[in-house]
């Protein structure tokens, strides 16, 4: 079967994004389906003002030499590009609900799927009709089918016309989950939609299949006692990396982060984002891992780590609890330096990872059995 893939778009930094999206690939290539990622991003600029910041960009750096302010992108993503083009099949960039149908209409696909990841979360997409299969010929009978789809967060925000848009679209669709609890409460209590809900597709996926990624130079990093991956770092949250790294006695952190990583490049006039490889090398080299992103927290998991959750209320915090509590680990999460100081003992404790591997396995196997049975047998 031909599937055409629809997620949040794959550039940038967005490594969950980019890792559920090659999950997803592989599984349904395992499957023995043809799978093509539609690359939707975001509405484009204006010819005009596509311009006017090239000319702007060429004044900052070639008249003024101001570095730092704007970057070769395309030198910043090499390593991200390049995970990408290597495991997935990509169609060019598709700037808008037109091109989109287009780049559909021409694939001549026989299913596809949209998912996972935040793609109904209104204010990541530029159109959210285009992840209720907006695109799509009324008169299509490719088959649609929702993989995990997360709203992001607990509040519905569509307007009326969206949510009756929607409400009409999944009618068409012949298997919807989503990934959340909130998710499943918000179809049935705004779009009268009974769903189901479904791992991550990161998680469908083993251990050893990430471990295979790592480069050699990550391979021959040292173990280290606390690793750290933190997408919004601030002074309250290095408290807590040398809070736990002090509990932990130890000063040597493996870190990761982006505004790390960003700063330098404002120092220095360019940089490059980590690659795939460093940042699993994160829950690989780590005894203890303390993040502050969703998807740190799965492969936290995924990688029988302990570890510490430091709320993003900004991101989306449902995500967290719905993820963390279906393994019985909501406790992990920590709001403050104070919190995280009353309850040292008990978040920083082992897990165990016997029952929650059972458990992992049992979520897992449901997940590629909605997969099959959506794909194989429609409604």
């Amino acid at each position: 079967m031909n599937i055409a893939l629809l997620t949040l778009p794959l550039n940038g930094r967005n490594y969950g994004g980019m890792i559920q999206c090659y999950a997803l690939c592989r599984v349904l290539r395992c499957m023995g389906h043809n799978v093509v990622v539609l690359d939707r991003r975001k509405n484009r600029a204006s010819f005009i003002r596509r311009i006017l910041s090239r000319i702007k960009q060429f004044v900052y750096k070639r008249v003024f030499c101001v570095k730092g302010k704007y970057f070769d992108w395309n030198y910043v993503c090499r390593d991200l590009d390049y995970f990408i083009s290597a495991n997935m099949s990509v169609t060019k960039p598709l700037y808008s609900s037109l091109s989109l149908e287009k780049e559909f209409l021409h694939g001549s696909f026989d299913a596809v799927v949209f998912g996972s990841d935040q793609i109904w979360r209104r204010q990541y997409v530029s159109s959210v009709l285009d992840f209720w299969g907006g695109f799509i010929p009324q008169d299509s009978s490719v088959r649609r089918v929702v993989y995990a789809a997360s709203f992001g967060t607990d509040g519905w925000d569509y307007t009326e016309e969206e949510t009756l848009a929607c409400r009409n679209l999944s009618s068409a669709f012949n298997a919807i989950s989503v990934r959340e609890h909130s998710g499943v409460e918000l179809c049935r209590k705004y779009l009268g939609l009974d769903v189901e809900m479904m791992l991550d597709p990161s998680l469908l996926l083993h251990k050893s299949d990430y471990v295979s990624l790592l480069d050699s130079e990550e391979k021959c990093l040292p173990d280290a006692a606390l690793s750290a991956y933190i997408l919004d770092m601030d002074s309250e949250k290095e408290q807590m990396l040398a809070l736990v790294g002090s509990y932990l006695r130890t000063d040597s952190i493996l870190r990761l982060s982006i505004l790390d990583y960003e700063d330098e490049g404002r120092r220095n006039g360019t940089f490059r984002y980590p690659s795939v490889s460093r940042w699993l090398s994160v829950y690989e080299k780590g005894s203890f891992v303390i993040t502050d992103s969703y998807h740190g927290c799965i492969f936290s998991i995924l990688f029988n780590k302990p570890f510490v959750v430091i709320a993003n209320h900004q991101r989306g915090l449902t995500r967290f609890v719905s993820l963390l509590s279906m393994f019985g680990l909501q406790y992990r999460i920590v709001e403050s330096v104070g919190d995280l100081q009353s309850r040292l003992s008990e978040v920083l404790a082992p897990i165990d990872y016997d029952a929650i591997n059972v458990l992992l396995a049992e979520k897992r196997n449901a997940g590629i059995d909605f997969l099959n049975k959506s794909l194989r047998y429609g409604k």
